[in-house]
């Protein structure tokens, strides 16, 4: 018959196994990694927190562009017809 197990206990084996290194995993990231690591003396949980950075930059860039691109035609019209209308009010005649 088996004892109960305290509050709280973890039971044998739950966490035996250590947690896999993301070099394991991502063969480009062990080549990008050990680069870094060698040349730059970082340890890992520095270069993964470069890379993720550099992730969030490049996809903010991205949805830069898309809304540029979504409203860059309508910033143009409305630019063009401030344009046209403070150039008819320049061509009236002014009253004085």
């Amino acid at each position: 018959m088996s004892q109960p197990s305290s509050a709280g206990s973890v039971p044998a084996g739950a966490n035996s196994q250590p947690v896999a290194d993301l070099s394991e995993k991502f063969p480009v990231y062990n080549t990008f990694s050990n680069i870094v690591e060698e040349r730059l003396d970082l340890d890992q949980a520095q270069v993964a927190l470069g890379l993720t950075l550099i992730a969030i930059i490049f996809i903010n860039c991205f949805f830069i562009w898309i809304a540029w691109n979504h409203y860059s035609d309508k910033i143009s019209r409305i630019y063009a017809e401030s344009t046209k209308e403070k150039e008819r009010e320049s061509s009236k005649p002014k009253d004085e």
